[in-house]
């Protein structure tokens, strides 16, 4: 199974893979429908992607993908940099899903783009290649 994170009090969570393998089998175990995946593993040059999809019950599900083929020679502060990146892209859903039509605040946001990147990279640099 991928890591999971439950995003608080709001119905989403967030999975974490590395590799095609571990996205395919995301997907799997999420019995998601692939056409309501926003877009799908990295593609083109993309070497980090957050992808999100809605189950029936309208639970939101993230995917952080991190291709470790194209990683591979990239400095940490680039890598913390997409999962920052990517990080920012899962906050702003939230908030867009939320209906708030500006950001809850700030620090809010920043506090939540630094417990998501913290995530993803204990889960980057931790999972064995």
């Amino acid at each position: 199974m991928m890591p999971r994170l439950s995003v608080g009090c709001f119905p989403y969570s967030l999975y974490f893979c590395d590799n095609q393998k571990a996205w395919n089998r995301g997907i799997k175990e999420l019995s998601a429908d692939p056409k309501s995946w926003t877009r799908r593993w990295c593609n083109h040059s993309a070497y980090a992607t957050a992808w999100r999809c809605e189950d029936a019950k309208g639970h939101v599900n993230f995917i952080v993908s991190f291709d470790r083929a194209k990683n591979k020679g990239r400095r940490p502060s680039q890598i913390a940099g997409a999962a920052a990146h990517e990080a920012t892209h899962i906050v702003d859903w939230i908030i867009e899903r939320t209906g708030e039509e500006h950001a809850v605040g700030s620090e809010w946001h920043a506090y939540q783009v630094q417990e998501l990147t913290e995530w993803m990279l204990r889960h980057l640099w931790t999972v064995k290649k």
